[in-house]
């Protein structure tokens, strides 16, 4: 039972941190929404099947990560992978609205998690780099900055 609840929990905080993390146009956030429904789908339907008869091995949870005896907590994981799905946005959007292709460009984020329920963008710093140079920063910088309500900078390699 006690898994049970904890998966219940878990699935709540990590659809809770795409909607705020994403904004409302975003267009995977429905595919995400999505999946994370089957996952709640499949977290309310084992009490019922082991109710059945089933086995009641259909519990999903994220996995526990351990470093040196020490846990890292689901936030910091939410966080990782958050950061890593917002800088794959980011390039995604470079190369659709600016044309920039990989190589063109890295994208670093620096998120606001000093209150958990509430996480932001605080910084954002797109470097151009090789060919990528000869676009320009200054509009790359608006349409970043008014998109995620954030800093953005651009630097150059």
């Amino acid at each position: 039972m006690k898994a049970y609840l904890a998966s219940i929990l878990a699935i709540s905080i990590v659809s809770s941190a795409v909607s705020l993390l994403f904004p409302d146009g975003f267009r995977t956030k429905k595919y995400l929404f999505f999946v994370i429904g089957v996952i709640s789908l499949l977290i309310t339907v084992e009490p019922i099947c082991v109710f059945f008869g089933g086995e009641g091995d259909m519990s999903i949870s994220l996995p526990q990560i351990e470093t040196d005896a020490e846990s890292i907590s689901y936030l910091d994981v939410i966080i990782e992978n958050a950061e890593g799905i917002i800088v794959q946005s980011v390039k995604s959007e470079l190369t659709s609205k600016f044309g920039l292709t990989d190589g063109g460009a890295e994208v670093s984020v620096l998120l606001d998690v000093s209150e958990p329920e509430d996480i932001r963008i605080r910084e954002m710093t797109v470097t151009l780099k090789s060919y990528g140079v000869w676009f320009d920063s200054n509009a790359i910088e608006r349409y970043f900055s008014e998109k995620y309500s954030c800093e953005v900078k651009t630097a150059y390699e």
